[in-house]
């Protein structure tokens, strides 16, 4: 016996019983296995060992509640779904170095066809920026007598995106005077800097007094969609004070990537940002905040959807262990389960809900 897919081989331990299914609509027979000495089992192979996002579906009915909480379907080491003595449901996921475990706010009937589905939905749940937005100890400097500077720090965005702004930590360190400045955001092309992405309206900075040696955060507001990828933030700056003032500003990094620094004959964000005069290991202390698109409020959590609607959840962004262990079903209780999906993806509340009413 083989997946759907025609690539998971089962292994059957004892003998089940076809019984009627769950579904309906489908002519095809559930199994009713008794767990310790029936079950059915897939070898581990790459499709079953899913370490980003995971749902595991079926249909399950109890003839009667486990002594103790037993394993529905399990890899065990990475995740398992199981009923407890009281009849609710666990999602137990078990990541490289943490793990959850979800438990359902109702219980199961026995003798019942439920639909379960449990969701580990891996994406991205933090705050909604990406860069660095803590100052370091470096400086890096951003403009000197030369002027027409570009200098920006490579950030990674986990997910589709409309940005609202370029954020930089800046310390004015010497003449009073204006600076015309705008912020940057360039796609990556190999590490650098490639395509300009957003680029905000050129302002006029006045440095707050006493000028010197005083840090603060400068806001410039862009607009841009853009896709999860690596982009390159920073700013554009030139000198606006009288002849012979230079008004000379730093950026605080942190260590863990690379800054750009490029003295530019040509202002403007939209030239070419060329070759780079200096680079370093450290990351400016530079990001984008954003508006996220499509956001479901389920991203970074493992959640228990019953019958088609969202029981519980729980939040949790360790990812899942990729162990050698087999694929189990009913392995230690006693159950009739049909239509048994492992999806290497989160199912979305309205796929639950449309396989649910489906049946």
């Amino acid at each position: 016996m083989r997946d759907e897919l025609n690539r998971n081989p089962l292994t059957a331990t004892g003998t089940g019983t076809l019984v009627a299914g769950a579904l309906t609509v489908d002519s095809d027979q559930a199994l009713s296995l008794n767990g310790p000495t029936s079950f059915f089992s897939a070898t581990d192979s790459t499709s079953l060992s899913i370490t980003g996002s995971l749902s595991v579906e079926l249909f399950v009915k109890l003839a009667a509640l486990p002594g103790a909480t037993r394993d529905i379907v399990r890899k065990t080491g990475s995740y398992a779904v199981q009923v407890t003595s009281s009849g609710q449901v666990l999602f137990v996921v078990t990541g490289p170095s943490s793990s959850v475990t979800v438990t359902s706010n109702t219980t199961l009937s026995t003798n019942t066809w439920y639909h379960l589905v449990c969701v580990y939905n891996g994406n991205y749940a933090g705050a909604q920026q990406f860069g660095k937005a803590t100052i370091g100890a470096t400086l890096l400097g951003l403009e000197d007598d030369n002027g027409n500077n570009k200098v920006v720090g490579k950030f990674t965005l986990v997910e589709t995106a409309l940005l609202n702004h370029v954020n930089m930590a800046l310390e004015y360190t010497d003449e009073v005077w204006p600076v015309q400045m705008c912020g940057v955001v360039y796609a990556d092309n190999a590490g650098m800097p490639g395509a300009l992405v957003a680029a905000s309206t050129t302002s006029y900075y006045q440095p707050p007094t006493p000028a010197l040696r005083n840090w603060t955060w400068v806001s410039f507001p862009v607009s841009a969609a853009v896709p999860a990828g690596d982009y390159h933030i920073g700013c554009v700056s030139d000198t606006a004070g009288p002849p012979g003032k230079v008004a000379i500003f730093a950026s605080r990094d942190t260590t863990g990537g690379v800054t750009s620094l490029r003295n530019d004959s040509v202002t403007g964000p939209s030239d070419p940002f060329g070759t780079v005069a200096t680079s370093s290991v450290s990351n400016l202390s530079a990001y984008c905040d954003y508006t996220a698109v499509a956001r479901t409020g389920n991203e970074g959590k493992a959640l228990i959807y019953i019958n088609g609607a969202k029981n519980v959840s729980a939040v949790y962004s360790g990812g899942i262990a990729d162990t050698a262990n087999a694929l189990e079903v009913t392995p230690s209780v006693a159950a009739q389960v049909d239509e048994v999906s492992i999806w290497n993806k989160a199912l979305s509340p309205v796929q639950i809900a449309t396989h649910y009413n489906a049946h």
